[in-house]
């Protein structure tokens, strides 16, 4: 039954990535506000988790609401249990991630192991890459701890540039040798840095399109109209970096016709110079 409840899981958890992807930042996921099925608590949607080694140890939710033993924030977190005879090798996946090129994207957790009085100790990697397949296939972690030990929270960190804009997932591999007990994570931050040849023009003034969503039309405001580049070209790119259009712009009152876009997330650059002095996200949805 154990085994039959996590393949059903695994299969719905991977459904619900259709429905989720990460585009607002700073994005936070503290596990807490999860459904339940058959008894357990599912992943938050656009969470996915793989059990490479089709045992009955996978990444899924704990709870303890009467007390703060596993969770940091309560009254939930992530956790791996743990396979008496066998070591891990399971993946817990963040949602897509609508990452622009030369952006970086700032991903902190906690972590601690659950001991039972034997010493144990846990191992976890972190990958990115553009799909779970991909991430799988790589070598090189951008967080590695093989000798988790602590019980109290520990907070981890790390960084990733993609070099072409669009959607990414972090993934969390747990490679446990056999008879531990159980590894836990919580308070999941990923957070975007803009790039200083991207930024917002002239750092301070803030570049927007309005209206966000558009079917239509939208129009360029700046926080300082002063500071308006003269005749800078606008381009519009999809999350693959495709580049989908360009306007020159005369002033922030020409309208930008956008009717010929399919629905979807856009990355609208402000071009001055050859150089980008403006960045921001153009979501199109009749």
């Amino acid at each position: 039954m154990d085994m039959i409840n996590g393949i059903f899981l695994l299969t719905l958890s991977a459904c619900s990535n259709l429905f989720a992807q990460i585009d607002q930042f700073p994005y936070i996921e503290n596990f807490d506000e999860v459904e339940f099925y058959s008894g357990r608590q599912q992943l938050p949607t656009g969470w996915t988790f793989e059990n490479e080694n089709n045992d009955l140890a996978f990444w899924e939710i704990i709870t303890d609401e009467s007390t703060v033993e596993y969770a940091r924030t309560p009254p939930n977190a992530a956790h791996m249990s743990y396979n008496p005879v066998e070591n891990a090798d399971d993946w817990l996946f963040t949602p897509q991630i609508e990452m622009i090129a030369g952006n970086e994207y700032d991903l902190s957790f906690w972590f601690k192991k659950v001991d039972t009085g034997f010493g144990t100790s846990e191992k976890l990697n972190v990958f990115a890459g553009e799909t779970t397949q991909q991430i799988k296939n790589k070598t090189t972690p951008i967080f590695k701890n093989n000798t988790i030990s602590n019980e109290q929270f520990d907070q981890g960190t790390a960084s990733f540039t993609p070099t072409k804009s669009g959607t990414y997932h972090f993934g969390f591999h747990c490679y446990s040798e056999a008879f531990q007990f159980l590894l836990v994570i919580d308070d999941v931050k990923i957070e975007e840095k803009i790039h200083a040849g991207v930024r917002n023009i002239y750092e301070e003034n803030e570049l927007k399109l309005f209206p966000n969503p558009a079917s239509n039309q939208v129009y360029l405001t700046l926080a300082d109209v002063e500071s308006f580049p003269r005749n800078p070209m606008l381009q519009i790119y999809n999350v693959s970096g495709r580049l989908m259009g360009q306007q020159q712009i005369q002033s922030n009152a020409d309208p930008i016709d956008v009717s010929e876009l399919p629905n979807g997330w856009y990355i609208v650059q402000l071009i001055d110079n050859n150089r980008r002095v403006g960045q921001c996200r153009l979501l199109i949805n009749r």
